[in-house]
């Protein structure tokens, strides 16, 4: 038996979640009613703390800048073809 909560749309989910270059995106909001609620860039280094381990870092490089405005190019397409 599952109990796990279902995902009936209300809740906050990601909606659209990718890479591009050293760049990962992810879109997270409302599936009904559609709204988006935080658009998130970032670069993956690897931690200081734990050996084997990636953190999120929100500087970009100047190298990341040509990836940073690729990612940025795919959400704003994804986000025109839905009309939001």
């Amino acid at each position: 038996m599952d109990i796990r909560p279902k995902f009936d749309g209300t809740q906050v989910q990601q909606l659209l979640k990718g890479r591009k270059g050293t760049v990962h995106y992810v879109v997270k909001g409302f599936r009904i009613p559609f709204r988006i609620t935080d658009v998130d860039f970032y670069r993956l280094r690897m931690s200081t703390k734990e050996p084997g381990k990636f953190q999120r870092d929100w500087r970009f490089r100047e190298n990341d800048l040509v990836h940073l405005e690729g990612a940025v190019k795919v959400v704003r397409k994804w986000c025109k073809e839905l009309g939001a």
